[in-house]
């Protein structure tokens, strides 16, 4: 046989064996395709949106509750193009076996092009990974754990975040213990300090902070993205602070606020015309009481419409107690709907948010 020809024949070969590893053993070879390579109906790739953003005119996909028969979803958090928002992003993937390690390999390939947001972490190669109890062991070698140090302060905390925040969205999985070459470390993502379980972050309202959710928009398209104040924050009436009915319509009102972070901001998910009457808790269910401007906002575009109403719905069920939302207008259950969400019925936190 020629050198050319032994040549072929072991790249063959090579090939071939790497596709055993990958679909047998769950490794994950460096030129192998992720799963999210063959998307589920309905969620491949597309060009570019070219809505017009400066009159407002956004693209938003509502938050889901389905999967689709024979994938999964996962919650990835990329990043916005300044790397200023982390931004929580849902993907279904084949079903294996493998969650976690599926999981960290969808984040590290990065947000489908489209969107136009923008990978949070570089890819990694991982020593191997367990999960015990609530504490997932991310186990890196060596040369990943210098890498990293290297990221610089924004880059590596960015890093962090994103890796800590899309493995403790993992139902069950609460934190993450950093380890190199099996040991604990200090010196990760530009010398951070990981030799302790890092928690994922709260995104829960209470006494002491409110987690609010707005509208960033980027690329023609409009993501949900949650954002935490502190309940003494531009407040000047903290009597009402243990009252949770307060805490809660105050949670609502500030969604007609734009944050702004530096020289970037987050958009209100809550035009200044939408009035909440009043607020309670009942049980498990929220009731908002708006003034009827709520039917009449934004009534030519749906998209903003389904992102106010999902706004408001994951504003609401982030106090702890909350599980559903009454909408109300004028004290009356609407025959409406904003978007895609019907009014009239009790409304729970939808499982996905901003599908890809």
């Amino acid at each position: 046989m020629s050198r050319k020809g032994a040549f072929i024949v072991i790249l063959i070969l090579a090939l071939v064996a790497a596709g055993y590893l990958q679909r047998y053993l769950g490794w994950q070879m460096p030129w192998a395709s992720l799963p999210n390579d063959n998307p589920p109906p309905g969620t491949e790739a597309s060009a570019p949106s070219t809505t017009n953003t400066a009159s407002g005119q956004w693209i938003y996909k509502p938050a889901v509750s389905t999967t689709t028969q024979g994938y999964r979803w996962v919650t990835l958090y990329f990043t916005d193009p300044n790397a200023i928002f982390l931004v929580p992003v849902s993907r279904q993937i084949s079903l294996s076996p493998y969650l976690v390690k599926d999981t960290l390999d969808q984040l590290f390939a990065g947000p489908n092009p489209a969107t136009g947001l923008q990978a949070s972490v570089l890819a990694m190669q991982i020593r191997g990974l367990a999960v015990k109890g609530n504490t997932v062991r991310v186990d890196f070698p060596e040369s990943q754990a210098v890498a990293s140090s290297t990221w610089g302060s924004t880059g590596g905390t960015l890093a962090l975040n994103a890796i800590v925040a899309t493995l403790t969205s993992i139902p069950g999985i609460e934190q993450v213990q950093f380890l190199v070459n099996g040991h604990t470390t200090n010196y990760m993502f530009h010398d951070q300090d990981v030799s302790a379980p890092v928690p994922g972050p709260r995104w829960v309202s209470n006494e002491n902070q409110l987690t609010l959710y707005y509208a960033l928009p980027v690329n023609g398209r409009a993501f949900l993205v949650p954002f935490q104040i502190s309940t003494q924050e531009s407040q000047s009436n903290t009597a009402a602070a243990a009252d949770l009915n307060s805490l809660l319509a105050r949670a609502i009102n500030e969604l007609k606020t734009k944050r702004t972070v530096g020289e970037f901001s987050l958009e209100p998910a809550l035009p200044a015309e939408v009035s909440l009457v009043d607020a309670s808790i009942k049980g498990d269910t929220a009731y908002l009481n708006f003034n009827s401007s709520l039917l009449t906002a934004w009534k030519d575009d749906p998209n903003r419409q389904a992102l106010m109403a999902d706004a408001i719905v994951f504003t609401a069920t982030a106090f702890p107690d909350v599980t559903n939302v009454q909408f109300l207008v004028d004290g009356q259950k609407p025959n409406a709907s904003l978007g895609v969400m019907s009014l009239g019925q009790p409304q729970s936190r939808p499982a996905w948010i901003n599908p890809e």
